[in-house]
């Protein structure tokens, strides 16, 4: 599962193991995706504009962008 603390490219990585695995494709997966999504995560999921994911790479690339931006960054020293 992904709450929106981790990395959303291993969580996309994982997902995509286990379904390719099972032999889904298409819109399946975007529907299975959303069953994997836990506070933070299903929040954004339900908040997403109606019709917004045109498919299941639009879905990748946006769930990424939101998640990879809204994960603190650590701080380095200069």
């Amino acid at each position: 599962t992904y709450n929106g603390l981790t990395d959303p490219g291993e969580h996309i990585e994982n997902i995509d193991v286990l379904l390719n695995y099972r032999q889904l494709r298409g819109a399946i997966k975007c529907k299975l995706f959303q069953t994997t999504l836990r506070k933070g995560a299903m929040n954004w999921y339900k908040n997403l504009p109606p019709r917004s994911i045109t498919s299941g790479r639009d879905l990748r690339e946006q769930f990424t962008r939101h998640f990879t931006a809204s994960r603190a960054q650590p701080k380095t020293e200069a």
